[in-house]
């Protein structure tokens, strides 16, 4: 019987925990990122919503991804397209303060960075691909703790000189630190819980909650003790996020849109000939009631009445048709379904006209009530759409276009072109022209003077001009003395707009 050694399994040995530069500067760098978003998104709150605030943390951002990438290769136009466009994303916060749409671009931003600093890393699927959207959420979730723990474990441990004093040292000092940490969270609760214990932590640490005030402008000591923490786990995960960065690996999603399906021509050619027979009568209804007079409009209690009522749900039908057309497109074979494709077309030519349709019910509207934000976003909504349905037609056609490249590049420009619009003045600008050249019998001038420093060029050239009994002047006063001036407290809140107001 032969011997043969049996030699134990080695236990598999974790890689060494390397911390080179790059760690420091970005551990140094996140640390900085999280003080800038504490400043821009928490305290900057307090003096209105930010605008410079988001483009600063947007770009420092950018930079630091940038800086903490493993080596300097050459850049693809198309992750320069989105670094490019996450930049200016970015930068349209600063040029007028719309709170809303400042919380928007800062997602946006955030999103458009991260994909282009995937991308640069040869992680994620190409740019224009929707692969690369679910590939980049993906990393970034895991990315986000993953190296959480990495500045703690990095601390060289000398092993050869511990001794049971060092050990007991090490001990005290981790429950020490525990301790701190769970009285920061149990002790206001209490407090706040008991009207006397309350009092007696107060005097406990009044002496130190002067030196703090006084100091570093804290209230007390457990709030000092929350802002250090939260500062510091927010830095550690925007330091785990950047070293992310520098992984190797490739994390693919398990998300994917429908591919072509065999047979699925038949089912496509039913659903869209429905559709169609259905749109070809309401068409035929808005050639010969919408478009064809104003008799038949007047039985629906006015012509402007009729025009306003169905204009949200024609928009909602396109966006339903958009998204069959889409789904059509991508199921179709590349071979085959030339019945499909003719009725895909056919309903094109339909969601152009209720388009129409709906685009003239609220050029009506608007022609009798004036313009608001909301009816501006729907008809910027209505050009998405009308775009997509062209660019989804030229699909049908040319079978090899790329859809989503051109979808991606279309509904960024738009974007980009709706951000960098100033709504607020663009609305003033049009009801202040039409009340002064007659086309409007009445102004609400308290809503306009709500839009802030977007209104008021508009609103200072109605009151040069005239002031008319249809305008709410007392309104109007109290919002161009009141909310304005809060804007400018701090620099988060900073933005062209405000700044070009009081220059002038």
């Amino acid at each position: 019987m032969d011997e043969r050694k049996v030699t134990p399994h080695a236990p598999e040995q974790k890689p060494p925990v390397l911390w080179t530069r790059r760690e420091t500067l970005a551990l140094v760098w996140a640390l900085g990122l999280s003080w800038v978003w504490f400043q821009v998104y928490w305290e900057g709150l307090n003096a209105g919503m930010p605008a410079l605030g988001v483009t600063v943390f947007e770009w420092l951002f950018l930079l630091g991804g940038a800086l903490c990438l493993r080596a300097h290769r050459p850049v693809p136009p198309g992750v320069k397209l989105l670094l490019t466009a996450a930049a200016l994303t970015a930068l349209t916060c600063a040029l007028h303060s719309v709170w809303w749409l400042n919380l928007l671009n800062a997602v946006i931003s955030m999103v458009l960075g991260l994909m282009g600093l995937f991308a640069l890393t040869g992680r994620t699927a190409p740019w224009d691909t929707i692969s690369a959207v679910g590939e980049s959420f993906r990393l970034t979730m895991r990315g986000l703790f993953r190296y959480f723990t990495l500045p703690f474990r990095s601390i060289p441990r000398r092993k050869h000189r511990e001794t049971p004093r060092s050990r007991r040292a090490q001990g005290i000092v981790l429950g020490v630190l525990a301790a701190v940490v769970l009285l920061v969270i149990v002790v206001p609760l209490l407090a706040s819980a008991d009207a006397i214990f309350n009092q007696l932590t107060e005097h406990a640490i009044n002496g130190l909650a002067g030196w703090l005030r006084e100091t570093f402008r804290f209230s007390t000591l457990p709030g000092a003790l929350w802002r250090v923490l939260r500062w510091a786990v927010l830095g550690l995960v925007l330091f785990s996020l950047l070293r992310s960065l520098r992984d190797a690996d490739r994390a693919e999603s398990k998300f994917r849109f429908p591919e072509a399906v065999p047979g699925a021509a038949v089912p496509v050619t039913m659903v869209l000939a429905a559709l169609n027979a259905v749109y070809a009568v309401f068409v035929f209804i808005q050639f010969a009631y919408l478009f064809g007079g104003v008799e038949t409009a007047a039985m629906a209690g006015g012509f402007a009445e009729y025009a306003r009522s169905g204009f949200f749900q024609l928009v909602k039908v396109s966006a339903v048709n958009l998204i069959t057309l889409l789904l059509a497109v991508r199921l179709l074979p590349e071979k085959g379904g030339a019945v499909a494709r003719g009725l895909g077309i056919v309903l094109v030519v339909f969601t152009g006209v209720l388009l129409v349709s709906a685009a003239y019910r609220m050029g009506l509207y608007i022609s009798v009530y004036g313009l608001s934000v909301k009816r501006l976003l729907t008809l910027w909504a209505m050009a998405v759409i009308a775009v997509s349905m062209v660019l989804a037609a030229v699909k049908l056609v040319v079978r090899p276009f790329r859809l989503y490249r051109w979808l991606f590049l279309a509904g960024l420009i738009l974007w980009l072109a709706l951000s960098a619009m100033n709504i607020h003045a663009v609305v003033a600008d049009y009801n202040v022209d039409a009340y002064l050249d007659g086309r409007m019998a009445e102004l609400d001038a308290g809503y306009l003077g709500s839009l802030g420093y977007g209104a008021a060029p508009a609103l200072n050239r109605l009151a040069a001009a005239y002031g008319e009994p249809g305008v709410d002047w007392q309104t109007y006063d109290y919002y161009m003395t009141q909310p304005l001036g809060q804007y400018t407290v701090s620099w988060q809140a900073w933005d062209l707009q405000s700044a070009r107001y009081y220059l002038h």
